[in-house]
């Protein structure tokens, strides 16, 4: 899915933090249609700032509890800038905010509802929902970097 608006991604370890800036390292999947096996798409360290750096605290919780967290990127940016001295692009990766796969309706509120209008008007429209967080692979190898 890549490193874009709406793609869920993993956060793996807040690595600094000051007053309104947080570097995060996340990494993002995709299936391979042919294998259908999930590759990484997208892996390395990107500054929270905004609204994604309030909400910081919330996926530090979760990262204590788990080792990692799953958000989705609601606003981001890619910027470049080469630096003719030292003859090297640097390239910006940043979230301005997220939300947290609950937060955007993709539970089961439906289900637990009960009401058969509004599930008529949604029949034929699934949403597909993020790949599990648990390794693909049968014999269950723990991982501590995703790529």
């Amino acid at each position: 899915m890549g490193f874009r608006d709406g793609a869920f991604a993993t956060v793996w370890e807040i690595t600094e933090e000051r007053n309104n800036f947080a570097k995060v390292r996340i990494s993002t999947r995709r299936k391979d249609k042919k294998t259908e096996e999930y590759i990484t798409d997208f892996s390395g360290f990107v500054s929270f700032v905004g609204n994604a750096f309030k909400k910081i605290d919330d996926i530090r919780d979760t990262l204590g509890d788990h080792g990692r967290c799953r958000i989705k990127l609601s606003a981001c940016d890619v910027s470049s800038r080469y630096d003719k001295a030292a003859g090297r692009e640097y390239i910006n990766f940043t979230v301005f905010d997220f939300t947290f796969p609950q937060e955007n309706g993709s539970g089961d509120d439906n289900k637990s509802s009960g009401k058969k209008a509004d599930n008529a008007k949604t029949a034929g429209k699934t949403k597909t929902s993020p790949p599990p967080l648990e390794d693909d692979d049968e014999t269950n190898d723990e991982e501590s970097v995703p790529f």
